[in-house]
């Protein structure tokens, strides 16, 4: 039954995906009769396809109407496909928790399927997390928080306009600085805090730049200071002019619009109101393709991320273009000096104490991008560091029943959800990985099934994942294109720069949760001498573990030939590419003409070595496991429950025979009866002596106790794993 549903579920979505795809953007209708009826034409397609499942059909009725009432302002076509969606999750996911628990192992084939199994839960987690925010911003038919206009404001507070900036180039500071004194605010300040920067050749010129400028202006130099970003910031905020009520973050090199704070403001005139974030935008994306790329990447975030998570009051705080209420900033202790990630630490302690926030989804102001592939990965790194920092101390603050054991605790659920999931995005790249090795494994275990004693692998516990991906990959690109009205090409290259910092991401995310403290890698604004070689050393890792998927792809096809291998192929492929955007980037930036800035010392690169050392000690560990599993009893007999797994799907197989079709093979079977004896003593052919019974009884008479099967039949089944419902495709771990 289980398997007729997952064919079923996987059909609905299929049904329901290509209309959101063509026609998700374009409709505005959210009706819900509409989007009832909508789901029972899907219904009726897929009736067409595979036989009636009335169970089935009505959970996903019910569980239907139970989204089209929760999600009120998307359109029918959305609301449908999410529903689709979500069942097709939750049934593949039943369907792989049955092979895992009730198929035939012992207790080292249990525990490496069932970590397989929470890895492969926690990735589709994310997708429907990805899938979700997507729908929520580009199938959305009305908005309740988004800011269409400005209100006008009554008053003019102070505010105090924090600077900090450590070895910066003064030529782009002294252009910031200019671009802020033309603010048409009558009531601001600018505290310029340099800190720890070592000469003061470099320094000197700001403080003459803010004498230049005016009493608004004030130039802090800090030697030896501690706290690097965050330490800077908490000092300007003791400095803070005493009669100010907001203030406001500016990166050194971002150019203002003279409208940044007579906008943004009014918006202040709720009292509920803590802070109001603008998107964090660049400025130069034309210099070069390799700068366009990165720059189509940036404006995901704030394009579809931030615009969903508005609509539920949990945005979060990304320091620069963004306005904080002095009072509420005072009453959270300041900026947590522990945290790299320290702006988007503060915004979850403000709506913890119950204070609401306000995405502006307009651009105030650009920043300079990092000028080389290797400054990029610098900069992943210490957001995800910090993304995972903040994860590690406030998961608790983000379970469901934290409002009852803390009650000052006052977030909301959908806050919990996107800080919660906010956080453990940034897993999906290690996933990527793992999901990398555990291909090349199972391709491993295919070409040599003697390894046994693992729980045998099903055609959809790879093909349904296939659909996934598929699926997602059209969803990345469909998202880009509509959320940021781009060409498909220009899609397809934002995507693949999404791609190419997966493995700093990757070392980010173990660190991160490894290590208690991480070194600061700021972003250079220089321009360093751009040499191939040392673009390419900063991606030998990638570069290694792309080459490895490849060779693994094409040794596996050579090797045999069936459809569940050029699936795995076709996927090993795939991630192949994730990781090989990274070398291609990283040359890309070499070729491009650079525009020339002021060189300034910066920080040493991140140091990978001791980040990967924990992924491939993982990695050495699980193959160790699976290796040993080979050496480890394993039981004789099925256990009583093991008639509770799924039976399998027919998939054809085109494999080349490895008995030849002869009347009378060379060959005897070790484990099974002779295939030309027959069952009925008759049945020979040329009987010396013309006798009753020409004696049958030598080769009928042992019982092939190797297979678990309770009775020979005319045909052996495969024996590749010890389960009685082992498939001829060989056995694969789980995602």
């Amino acid at each position: 039954m289980i398997t007729e549903a997952l064919d079923l579920s996987a059909i609905l979505f299929l049904i329901s995906f290509v209309p959101l795809v063509l026609f998700g953007t374009r409709t505005n209708i959210s009706n819900r009769f509409v989007s009832l009826a909508w789901l029972l034409i899907v219904m009726g397609i897929g009736s067409l396809f595979v036989r009636n499942n009335f169970i089935l059909y009505s959970i996903i009725t019910l569980e239907g109407i139970f989204w089209i009432t929760l999600l009120p302002d998307w359109n029918f076509i959305a609301k449908v496909a999410w529903t689709n969606l979500f069942t097709l999750t939750i049934v593949y996911l039943i369907y792989s928790f049955q092979i895992t628990a009730f198929a035939t192992a012992n207790i080292l084939g249990y525990t490496l399927a069932l970590m397989f199994f929470l890895i492969e839960t926690f990735a589709l987690f994310l997708t429907l997390s990805y899938a979700f925010e997507a729908l929520d911003t580009l199938c959305r038919t009305h908005w309740r928080r988004r800011v269409n206009k400005v209100p006008a404001g009554t008053r003019d507070p102070k505010v105090s306009l924090h600077l900090p900036c450590y070895n910066e180039p003064a030529d782009i500071v002294i252009k910031t600085l200019e671009g802020l004194s033309k603010l048409n605010y009558p009531n601001f300040e600018v505290l310029v805090i340099d800190n720890n920067t070592p000469d003061k050749a470099t320094w000197k010129p700001l403080e003459e730049a803010c004498e230049r400028l005016g009493e608004r202006f004030k130039f802090y130099h800090l030697g030896n200071w501690p706290g690097y970003k965050s330490g800077a910031l908490n000092f300007a905020l003791s400095q803070t002019a005493k009669d100010a009520e907001f203030v406001g973050i500016i990166d050194s090199d971002y150019e203002v619009n003279p409208d940044f704070l007579s906008d943004l403001i009014p918006l202040f005139q709720n009292e509920k109101i803590a802070f109001v974030q603008t998107p964090q935008d660049y400025r130069g994306e034309n210099e070069n393709s390799f700068f366009k790329a990165a720059y189509l990447g940036y404006k995901y975030f704030f394009n579809v991320s931030m615009q969903s998570r508005n609509e539920r009051n949990a945005i979060i705080f990304a320091g620069t273009m963004g306005l904080i209420r002095k009072s509420v900033l005072l009453e959270i202790g300041g900026w947590d000096e522990w945290c790299i990630t320290e702006d988007a630490e503060a915004s979850l302690r403000i709506l913890k104490l119950g204070y609401e926030s306000l995405y502006v989804h307009k651009s105030y102001g650009k920043g300079l991008m990092p000028l080389t592939f290797d400054e990029f990965k610098k900069q992943r790194f210490r957001w995800c560091f910090g993304g995972i920092q903040i994860l590690k101390k406030h998961w608790e603050a983000l379970l469901p029943w934290s409002n009852i054991t803390d009650p000052t605790n006052k977030l909301t659920f959908a806050q919990k959800y996107n800080y919660l999931v906010g956080g453990l995005q940034w897993y999906n790249d290690l996933l990527n990985l793992f999901f990398a090795f555990f291909l090349i494994l199972g391709g491993i275990l295919s070409l040599y099934p003697q390894i046994q004693g693992f729980i045998p692998y099903r055609e959809p516990l790879i093909l349904i994942p296939t659909v996934f991906l598929v699926t997602g990959l059209w969803r990345f690109v469909w998202v880009l294109k509509n959320a940021l009205n781009l060409s498909t090409r220009e899609a397809i290259s934002a995507m693949s720069n999404f791609f190419s910092f997966g493995w700093a991401i990757t070392l980010g995310s173990v660190q991160g949760l490894v290590r208690k403290q991480g070194v600061f890698l700021r972003t250079s604004k220089a321009n360093p001498k751009l040499k191939i070689l040392s673009a390419i050393r900063s991606t030998e890792t990638e570069t290694a573990i792309a080459v490895i998927c490849f060779a693994a792809a094409f040794g596996f096809v050579y090797f045999r030939q069936n459809i569940l291998i050029f699936t795995l192929a076709l996927l090993l492929l795939w991630q192949g590419g994730l990781f090989f955007s990274a070398p291609l980037y990283s040359l890309v930036s070499t070729r491009e003409n650079v525009p020339q800035r002021a060189e300034v010392p910066g920080e040493v690169g991140v140091s990978e070595s001791s980040a990967a050392t924990w992924i491939f000690l993982i990695m050495a560990a699980i193959a160790t496991a699976v290796v040993a599993l080979n050496f480890s009893p394993r039981p004789k007999t099925p256990p009583p429950f093991s008639n509770l797994a799924p039976q399998p799907v027919s998939v054809p197989v085109i494999t080349t025979p490895t008995i030849t079709p002869s009347p009378i093979p060379s060959a005897t079977p070790t484990v099974t009866p002779k295939p030309t004896t027959s069952p009925t003593p008759s049945a020979s052919p040329t009987p010396k002596k013309n006798t009753p019974t020409p004696k049958p009884t030598p080769k009928p008479t042992p019982k092939p106790t190797a297979s678990p099967s309770p009775s020979p039949s005319s045909k052996p089944s495969p024996t590749l794993a010890p389960s009685p419902t082992g498939t001829s495709s060989g056995i694969l771990p789980g995602l």
